[in-house]
């Protein structure tokens, strides 16, 4: 009976083990269908969630090939907008460069012309100097010949003038003073016939000398038939060949006649009246115990 028992106990227990497994291959079964199912949910999840992702990922990867041919397209339009300013650039460039070399070249025809100036004012300064000296020269040149001419016309008119214009009155007195110390001495007067300038300057010389306190004595002539001069109440004048205003002596016999010829020509001629003495006798006064006054005519 205990065998039986045990026998019983034995199945007993096989059954339990068996109902046992039974449950666990139950339960491992649902667990391996639940889990079959879980993983199939999850594949297909993933499958969706891994087509969902491609979806995005495609469409993020679409929106960058977009956004990247949008940027591509404005970058190639800039490309070529860069490349058009490039040739505006280049252009103005180039005809910034073309400008530069035209003022450059403009600048070196004005620099030249400046310098063809310059050598054209200078050539001009040097001119207007050359021309101020020959201006200063020719000025000098009027002046002296100016000063020449009124020398010339001066000249002019007083060798027209007659001697007697410029022997005035004060100029007699200033001989007759001077002659004074040769009072006493004897003279007489030979006078160019035909000369009225002569004629005029005679009576002021024979004036002079009377007042100095010389004395007048008639002419007497080598020959004897010459032409002489009477005056009534006056000394005899001679006719004489001569020019200018001339003293003549015999200083020989009469050394006092010289000195006084001479003192009485260099009052004459301080005063202005050209004169000369001669200390020998070389015209036709006979007489040679007196000073020869010869008034010749004008030279």
């Amino acid at each position: 009976m205990a065998q039986n028992a045990k026998a019983l106990e034995g199945t007993r227990a096989l059954d339990a083990a068996a109902r046992s497994n039974g449950n666990l291959f139950i339960t491992f079964a649902l667990v391996l269908i639940v889990s079959g199912l879980l993983i199939g949910a999850l594949t297909i999840w993933l499958r969706r969630s891994d087509t969902a992702l491609q979806e995005l990922v495609q469409q993020d990867a679409n929106a960058r090939i977009e956004d990247a041919g949008a940027r591509a397209d404005r970058a190639k339009a800039e490309g070529e907008q860069a490349k058009k300013d490039a040739a505006l650039a280049n252009k103005g460039a180039a005809d910034a460069t073309a400008r530069a070399e035209e003022a450059n070249r403009r600048a070196q025809e004005l620099e030249n012309a400046n310098l063809s100036l310059s050598e054209k004012i200078e050539a001009l300064k040097r001119e207007n100097l050359v021309l101020g000296v020959n201006v200063a020269k020719a000025n000098t040149t009027a002046s002296v010949a100016q000063k020449e001419a009124a020398e010339a016309r001066l000249a002019l008119e007083q060798y027209k003038a007659p001697r007697i214009s410029g022997f005035d009155a004060a100029k007699q007195t200033k001989v007759s003073v001077a002659a004074k110390r040769f009072a006493g001495l004897k003279f007489d007067v030979g006078i160019a016939s035909g000369d009225s300038e002569c004629a005029f300057l005679l009576d002021a010389i024979e004036s002079v000398l009377r007042n100095a306190g010389l004395v007048q004595v008639d002419w007497q002539d080598l020959h004897p038939a010459a032409l002489s001069f009477e005056r009534a109440g006056r000394p005899k004048v001679g006719n004489i060949t001569a020019i200018g205003l001339l003293l003549e002596v015999d200083s020989q016999r009469h050394p006092e006649f010289w000195d006084a010829a001479q003192g009485i020509v260099s009052v004459l001629n301080e005063v202005g009246l050209a004169s000369k003495a001669y200390p020998d006798l070389k015209t036709n006064g006979a007489n040679p115990d007196v000073i020869h006054v010869l008034i010749g005519k004008k030279p």
